[in-house]
């Protein structure tokens, strides 16, 4: 029997591929319409579909390719103070549990809930038990770090420059918005699935997916804030410099142009790096 061809690869890679990742990436490379795979020279195993991938199709969405993580991304902004403000040893601890109380990897309680944007609470999923977690889980978790290699980090710049990096996502929201589409999905084998984005139910996902990205945005955003307030609490000197934010996300889908082509690009712990773009497209403010 003749396999099916392969899409076109491009690698970036440190070192050989471990059989199980090539493997991995093997059978992405031979699902339905999937035109073209990047590997990242951080790819490592991970359920379904490598992280550090990048995946285009032409009409086929597969939720597997972004990963249950929706959205998760990073935030790097700068304060207005250096870090020797911050370096005395007894001002850090205070620092450092201060963001511990303020921003938890969980919350269990909605009296400690941070209030979400109006577009966020307003916001309406292609399906009830959706929407019923996005109202319990979405309010809880909001502003919340998690786990795994999530993460709030106070660091220095070549200039001394005191600068907060933020990584995290959409939290539980993610993992559910994959698990009900993927249900809904074609299998292709290998246990890929795969929905088509010209129908009612590849448009419900990638509503729902959006809906996660831009909670994974105003997460970090809040996030930052909380950490704002904790230095201004407890030195009385800290505010971020939103103007100079940098934002992206590596867990994403969207239809984008190559060569001429419109592909949708499926993003799995891999970061778009267009020409001139510094981190990612988004900007924000406080």
């Amino acid at each position: 029997m003749t396999e099916p061809p392969m899409a076109l690869m491009r690698s970036w890679l440190i070192a050989p591929l471990g059989l199980e990742v090539s493997n991995a990436i093997r059978r992405l490379r031979r699902a339905p319409d999937v035109q073209h795979v990047a590997v990242m020279p951080d790819v490592h195993l991970a359920e379904d579909v490598c992280v550090g991938v990048a995946a285009a199709t032409s009409e086929s969405l597969y939720p597997q390719a972004v990963g249950g993580d929706i959205g998760c991304g990073m935030l790097a902004v700068p304060f207005d103070i250096d870090a020797v403000s911050i370096s005395e040893p007894r001002i850090a601890g205070r620092i450092l549990a201060g963001l511990g109380n303020s921003i938890p990897a969980l919350r269990r309680t909605r009296q400690r809930a941070v209030r979400l944007p109006e577009d966020l609470s307003t916001a309406v999923l292609s399906d009830s038990r959706l929407q019923a977690l996005w109202k319990t889980t979405g309010v809880l978790e909001f502003a919340t770090i998690g786990s795994g290699n999530h993460f709030v980090e106070l660091q220095a710049d070549e200039s001394g420059r005191l600068w907060l990096m933020v990584h995290s996502g959409s939290r539980g929201l993610g993992p559910a918005i994959r698990d009900y589409h993927l249900a809904r999905g074609e299998s292709v084998g290998g246990g890929l699935r795969y929905l088509s984005a010209g129908t009612d139910i590849g448009a419900a996902y990638l509503s729902d997916a959006g809906l996660a990205r831009r909670y994974a945005v105003e997460n970090r955003r809040h996030i930052a804030l909380l950490a704002e307030k904790t230095l201004l609490d407890t030195v009385g000197k800290g505010r971020l410099q939103w103007a100079e934010a940098i934002t992206t996300d590596h867990n994403h889908v969207e239809r984008e142009t190559h060569g001429g082509r419109g592909l949708w690009v499926h993003r799995k712990g891999a970061m778009p790096a267009w020409p001139d773009q510094a981190g990612g497209p988004a900007r924000l403010d406080g």
